[in-house]
């Protein structure tokens, strides 16, 4: 039951309005306000409305009062038992904004008759349900802050990705493989391009070999991660398969100190994804003995797929967070910090600067010039052999196109420059010849992405380090010239170390002092060494004792240049020892540590 009294309140104008009640009544008495503003309803939207009123025996009440339609200003007064106190009470109805404005009305009163049944007499006391209401909220919103910082705490954020080269800026080669997988790291694959970086990794089924099809691409460092301990892996993928059925062959390898291996199963959907990328989340617990952590994607199919990963992050803790590269990444980002230019060693033109260096095709590098400024000017490659005085000339590369010089630079070199040749790096610009002899010459062009501190560069006299080589090309000449015939080789070969002919050879088990051979027109196609029984330091050695140039010994990077093998070759690619070397060259293979690798 309600008993309501309607009663119209005029903000602005001072008035004594008296409302009759009884003593101790309860939920019973409520009155309802329309508040009015220059006699138009007070639109309460966004707005609360409280009462503050003092009873004749001096206890305070304040209270929210409920708000029924708050375009035509009307509010309901709720009559608690603090406020029927016998006598007078005096209240006002207060109005906050958003902005903690406050806005009062005149005094109003309610004039309470006593309650003649005396065992209802209570002791009254203060009532603020308004402030215990906002002390609620603040408690509430205490209460979740707390429970945020537990769920972080739980949730062990880990953030840093504790896999090297995820940035693919680095060559990554694939071990622990099968042979019916092929690995093509580009910028595209299969049409689709990373999410993250310039490039994406792209597995996908090698001839017509199908089944259990998977390779190790990544492998964390020795002690970093830590024993009965939570991490998570994180990678976004996309597969396809041409018919039949595909499903993941994604694996955790956790390594232990002991030589053991424990497994665990990365349980990807690849059956009912198509060309769209989707997100791999796995969190799970290192067991007590662990060495390091080894990651292997692929998938088993009964006709030709592909498998597309980008974005690979292992972090410790629960939550995979967004990909980001491992901090320690930067160290492959920088050279050696050799200066590949000699300030002091150039050729000065007309309008030119040619300083003598060697660059390698594919790979990036910083100039950094210092204070020198100059504006509108050019940076060309060229060969040696081109005359870049000329304007006509096509240079192999042109680095900045009449740009304003001064600050770092960073670019990578094309196809066309050649490996491990003079070259000329071209300064070309009007009056640049003028201006440098008089500058402070701290030019440096270095390997990497990384600039560092100005060193002079080590090739300060081009001549003499010319008839150095000449010196080595002659003396090359004149032991090929001593060897007059095959024959002579086999005899000094054989007054030293055993041999072995490898003909038709796809793999090795290497002797230490022990050289490896072949003659005609015979072919070895090597997948496959094992060095197991040399000691580091010791030497084998291969040649290919023909000056047919069919005849051939070729070490494959494939099989050979990953962590179980660990046989290093040249720049990281197919390695060849050919008829043409007409039996004049001996190859030596060296035991460095764990690994084999030749010796230039």
């Amino acid at each position: 039951m309600k008993y309501i009294v309607n009663k119209t309140i005029n903000i602005d104008k001072n008035e004594i309005t008296s409302i009759k009640a009884v003593e101790n009544d309860m939920k019973t008495r409520f009155i309802n306000f329309q508040l009015l503003a220059n006699n138009q309803p007070l639109d309460l939207t966004g707005l609360t409305v409280r009462v503050y009123g003092k009873t004749s025996k001096g206890t305070e009440v304040f209270n929210d009062l409920n708000i029924i339609d708050s375009t035509k200003g009307l509010v309901e007064l709720g009559l608690t038992r603090p406020f029927l106190v016998a006598g007078i009470t005096e209240y006002q109805l207060k109005i906050y904004t958003s902005d903690n404005g406050v806005l009062s009305s005149n005094i109003l009163q309610i004039d309470v008759t006593k309650d003649l049944m005396s065992n209802n007499s209570i002791e009254t006391s203060n009532e603020y349900t308004s402030i215990e209401k906002a002390f609620q909220q603040v408690d509430d919103s205490i209460n979740k802050i707390n429970s945020a910082i537990v769920d972080v705490k739980a949730n062990q954020i880990g953030g840093t990705n504790l896999l090297d080269n995820t940035d693919l800026a680095n060559p990554i080669q694939m071990f622990n493989n099968t042979p019916n997988i092929q690995l093509i790291v580009d910028k595209t694959f299969q049409r689709q391009t990373s999410i993250y970086n310039e490039k994406l990794i792209g597995l996908q089924s090698a001839g017509d070999s199908f089944g259990d099809t998977y390779t190790s691409l990544f492998k964390t460092n020795d002690k970093i991660i830590q024993p009965d301990t939570t991490y998570t892996i994180s990678f976004n993928y996309m597969s396809l398969h041409a018919a039949g059925d595909i499903s993941s062959s994604c694996f955790l390898y956790f390594n232990k100190n002991d030589g053991t291996q424990e497994v665990v199963y990365m349980d990807v959907d690849l059956a009912s994804h198509g060309e769209n990328w989707f997100k791999y989340v796995k969190t799970f617990t290192t067991p007590t003995d662990i060495k390091n952590i080894e990651v292997r994607f692929g998938f088993r199919c009964t006709a030709f797929a592909w498998l597309a990963i980008d974005g690979v992050k292992l972090e410790k803790g629960t939550m995979a967070t967004d990909w980001s590269p491992n901090p320690l990444d930067w160290r492959n980002e920088v050279g050696n910090g050799v200066n590949l230019i000699s300030s002091s060693n150039c050729i000065l033109t007309a309008d030119r600067i040619a300083f003598p260096t060697r660059l390698k095709p594919n790979t990036m590098y910083t100039l950094n010039m210092g204070n020198i400024k100059y504006d509108g000017a050019c940076l060309n490659v060229y060969r040696t052999s081109d005359d870049y005085t000329k304007n006509e000339t096509k240079p192999l590369q042109t680095i900045l196109d009449w740009e304003n010089i001064r600050g770092i630079y960073t670019f990578e070199t094309n196809s066309l420059i050649p490996d491990n040749e003079d070259l000329y790096f071209v300064f070309w610009g009007g009056g640049i010849n003028d201006k440098y002899p008089n500058s402070n010459k701290k030019i440096k062009l270095e390997e990497g992405i990384v600039s560092t501190p100005y060193c002079e560069s080590v090739n300060t006299n081009s001549k003499q380090i010319e008839s150095c080589r000449n010196d080595i090309n002659n003396n090359t000449k004149q032991i090929a010239s001593n060897s007059s015939s095959i024959n002579d080789l086999y005899n000094w070969v054989n007054k030293n170390i055993q041999m072995e002919y490898i003909s038709g050879a796809t793999s090795l088990t290497l002797q230490a002092n022990k050289a490896y051979y072949l003659d005609g027109q015979h072919v070895a196609d090597i997948t496959s060494i094992d060095h197991s029984a040399l000691k580091d330091g010791e030497k084998v050695y291969f040649y290919v004792a023909s000056g047919d140039q069919l005849a051939h010994i070729v070490f494959r990077r494939q099989g050979l240049c990953n962590q179980n093998v660990r046989v290093w070759l040249p720049r990281g690619q197919d390695f060849w020892i050919t008829g043409n070397d007409n039996g004049d060259t001996i190859f030596t293979l060296m035991k460095i540590g764990d690994a084999m690798r030749f010796l230039s």
